[in-house]
């Protein structure tokens, strides 16, 4: 499946969270953690040979949900063009200083969606996430999507939701903005704040390879 990648989106891929009022209940294959202060996460069926879990249940904090993340500078350089390895690691250290604005860490992730150019990337970027991820107590859910990239050389892009224990007020979501990562239209902002859970998070993948 090959779908149009606009740029300027965030903040709109909320398809895969699925509140939950009744967690599944085998606990023999959660993992359940406090993996910073206030969150607590369950990871069903994480697997350390990937580092990726078949869902995460949020059971304490709130949601950060992050913009769509391109593996680029400020002034709109793509890094390391051609190469999917250290796309993903740009990505992903994009991704953490977005969730750090919202009081959060990688340590926190729920579910990361990966977006990539041709079936050729995914196993490259199976194998970084699998490295990342694979000797963490929780395991963040993980989906990847085969879709076309705004211009040649781009391989990966992603964004995530993590949990935190920030809290908003009645107005709704809390958007915020990272002055080191750039910022591709004038409204768009980096991460919002959703209101607190339980939230049921599930991998899954729509990309071929």
């Amino acid at each position: 499946m090959r779908l149009p990648l606009a740029p300027g989106s965030a903040l709109q891929v909320f398809s895969c969270v699925l509140i939950a009022a009744h967690c599944l209940s085998l606990a023999s294959i959660y993992a359940d953690q406090e993996v910073v202060p206030g969150v607590r996460l369950r990871s069903i069926l994480g697997d350390p040979a990937s580092g990726i879990a078949r869902a995460v249940v949020v059971e304490e904090g709130a949601l950060v949900h992050t913009a769509l993340m391109f593996p680029d500078d400020q002034d709109g350089r793509t890094h390391g063009a051609g190469d999917a390895r250290a796309q993903a690691a740009r990505v992903l250290a994009s991704i953490e200083l977005a969730l750090q604005q919202g009081r959060t860490r990688l340590e926190a992730l729920v579910r990361l969606h990966v977006y990539v150019a041709d079936p050729s990337v995914t196993p490259l970027v199976e194998t970084f996430l699998a490295e990342r991820f694979g000797g963490r107590p929780v395991k963040p859910a993980v989906t990847f999507v085969e879709r076309d990239m705004p211009h040649a050389g781009l391989l990966v892009a992603m964004d995530a939701i993590a949990a935190t224990a920030s809290t908003i007020g009645a107005a709704g979501a809390r958007r915020l903005e990272v002055p080191n990562l750039p910022q591709r239209t004038a409204r768009a902002s980096h991460a919002a704040v959703q209101p607190a859970g339980p939230f049921v998070v599930v991998s899954g993948r729509a990309a071929r390879g």
